[in-house]
């Protein structure tokens, strides 16, 4: 559960329920960062607590659809005091409420992402090259060298294909979770229009029959 705090300095930000900080605590959160065309793949949470500097602290780590994924540090007061993007640490939310915390996190995982993404591919090239390096005998032939130059090339170019589908694919499912809630924007007006319709009938049988 979110709720606002007052801090010290007479401003209010949104803080997270100690007692919560699992993926049951911070719902609000998750619908809200769909919103945000940033949904959450899984989360992982242990709702154990630990002392860092004396202080009792949770941890709850997002992981989102493009394989990035963002740790937040929670102290027993509630207020988010560490937060780290792949691993590593940038400057913490000033949020007042849950949407300007969903849009942080959003901002911050989408700036990230093209470096996220070329730093996958990069290691999937190094992945391919020890992996040739391997299994090349000690003296080898042109049409050896040749051949082993094509397949690493082709293997290669297999994973770049498989990472660029995997990205095509994640950007197909944020566009099909915004056009759902479009839908049920669009479904919950058009009740919203029937129960107003059905009041005024009410109202004026009511001004009627009196």
């Amino acid at each position: 559960m979110l709720n606002p705090l007052q801090s010290k300095n007479g401003q209010n930000y949104v803080v997270l329920d100690f007692d919560q900080v699992n993926e049951k605590g911070v719902k609000k959160l998750t619908d809200a960062l769909i919103k945000e065309k940033r949904p959450v793949a899984s989360i992982e949470s242990t709702n154990r607590s630990y002392r860092k500097d004396g202080v009792a602290t949770k941890k709850i780590t997002f992981r989102f659809e493009d394989m990035q994924e963002m740790e937040l540090q929670i102290n027993d007061t509630g207020d988010i005091s560490s937060v780290k993007l792949n691993k590593k640490q940038i400057p913490g939310p000033t949020a007042k409420n849950i949407n300007e915390l969903a849009s942080y996190i959003a901002k911050a995982v989408k700036k990230a992402a093209p470096a996220f993404t070329k730093s996958l591919a990069q290691k999937l090239r190094r992945a391919v090259a020890s992996n040739t390096a391997q299994k090349r005998p000690a003296t080898r032939s042109n049409v050896q060298r040749l051949q082993e130059s094509k397949s690493y090339v082709a293997s290669l170019k297999t994973d770049l294909d498989e990472l660029r589908s995997h990205v095509t694919k994640q950007e197909t499912v944020r566009a099909s979770l915004v056009s759902d809630i479009e839908k049920c924007r669009s479904r919950l007006a058009v009740e919203q229009a029937l129960t107003k319709s059905l009041q005024t009938k009410i109202t004026n049988l009511e001004a009627e029959n009196v």
